[in-house]
């Protein structure tokens, strides 16, 4: 009887080859996509300097995706590398993907979750000696077509309220407010905008 249940168990668990990441399938999925995000950047006159590749991670790159972090937030760590781990491991909806420079650096990164009928962005990230040149712009724009060539209905993010460079750029690309979340930051306790940009028709 114990042989049969861990048989029945074999055969209903997700398949996910050996040595593939969680999310093997959505990034098999979005491979065209991403990779004509990285024409994009090979060809912007603004960005050709910094020989960037827009590529996903691997397990092996949390650590650093935790020190972009650190880097990007002013020493704020919205999430542990732990947290970080756990989501890259167990979530076959993660999506995190960095731009990388010419000393294999990571410059800038985003991430969140891709799911039938929500998307959610956890984290747009770009390094102080980096900002001002649109990447933060593409990076989201990046995430959203993935988010609409999948039909999913709405994108969700959350937004400081003091942060108006982020709110102008989240607005600018179809997000509205849709509630405020009182005290949503811990490190300081300020209160979070949650805004959804739905599908276009």
């Amino acid at each position: 009887m114990k042989h049969l249940l861990t048989t029945i168990k074999q055969l209903i668990k997700p398949s996910q080859p050996k040595g593939q990441p969680r999310n093997h399938q959505l990034l098999h999925t979005l491979a065209p996509l991403i990779k004509q995000g990285q024409v994009t950047i090979s060809q912007n006159p603004a960005w050709q300097a910094f020989d960037l590749q827009w590529q996903p991670i691997a397990a092996h790159d949390i650590a650093a995706y935790t020190e972009l972090e650190a880097s990007a937030y002013n020493g704020y760590l919205a999430w542990k590398e732990a947290d970080f781990q756990t989501d890259f491991a167990r979530n076959p909806y993660c999506l995190y993907l960095v731009l990388v420079d010419q000393d294999d650096q990571m410059v800038a990164g985003i991430s969140g979750r891709l799911q039938a009928r929500s998307a959610h962005i956890s984290h747009v990230m770009v390094v102080p000696n980096f900002r001002g040149y649109g990447l933060g712009l593409f990076m989201v724009q990046e995430f959203l077509a993935y988010a609409d060539y999948l039909q999913i209905s709405k994108t969700e993010l959350e937004v400081r309220v003091s942060n108006q460079i982020a709110l102008n750029l989240y607005q600018k690309l179809g997000f509205k407010i849709d509630h405020l979340k009182k005290h949503y930051y811990f490190d300081n306790f300020e209160d979070g905008y949650a805004m959804v940009r739905l599908l276009p028709e």
